[in-house]
């Protein structure tokens, strides 16, 4: 496979502090954790089951597709993680109901596929939105997080993240957006503050 291919450039050619990725690891296994550790490759996992599941469910079986991808493996060996919708056929743009289907594991119809260990906390489906992205653009120290220092890329949420009943994630909208410290959308709803 692809990791088999990995550890023999790494065997010629160190790749281990190169971050190469994943994309679309639906199938790492925790099995694949140490290999995935040792070559320094992170996972850039989409939310594809939200609107597929059900495909890969008569494919593989639930038990399978219950820890597809094995996602706190990937957390506890500290492999960079990153999460996105993939904003095409497959899934919505929307990140909101990506990261409600990485809490829940349910696909659109209310169906289980991610479960149990494998799904995520609101903090770990943000952060892998957000701080644990910047990591495959080599920008971790300046975006991703709230910190001084670091770019004021934010958004002015219409509801509290960690408060809003999972169900109505996927209708958080922006108020206010910043990139850079730039406004770059607002609703109107917030004012931000003049010199």
């Amino acid at each position: 496979g692809l990791l088999d291919l990995f550890e023999e450039i790494h065997a010629e050619v160190p790749i281990d502090t190169l971050r190469w990725s994943l994309i679309h690891a639906n199938a790492v296994t925790a099995a694949d954790v140490p290999r995935l550790r040792a070559l320094g490759v992170g996972v850039l996992h989409q939310a594809l089951l939200r609107f597929n599941g059900q495909q890969l469910l008569d494919a593989w079986g639930a038990e399978r597709v219950a820890g597809s991808a094995a996602l706190r493996a990937l957390l506890d060996a500290g492999i960079a993680l990153g999460l996105g919708s993939d904003g095409m056929r497959a899934s919505s743009y929307n990140p909101w109901a990506s990261m409600q289907h990485f809490i829940t594991g349910l696909t659109v119809g209310g169906t289980p596929t991610l479960q149990g260990k494998n799904l995520l906390s609101r903090e770990e489906a943000l952060a892998g939105y957000s701080r644990d992205t910047a990591w495959f653009s080599s920008e971790e120290h300046e975006r991703g997080q709230l910190v001084p220092g670091f770019l004021a890329d934010l958004a002015v949420l219409s509801e509290d993240y960690f408060e809003v009943p999972i169900e109505r994630l996927p209708a958080i909208t922006s108020e206010l957006t910043l990139l850079g410290g730039d406004v770059v959308w607002s609703s109107g709803a917030v004012v931000p503050a003049t010199d």
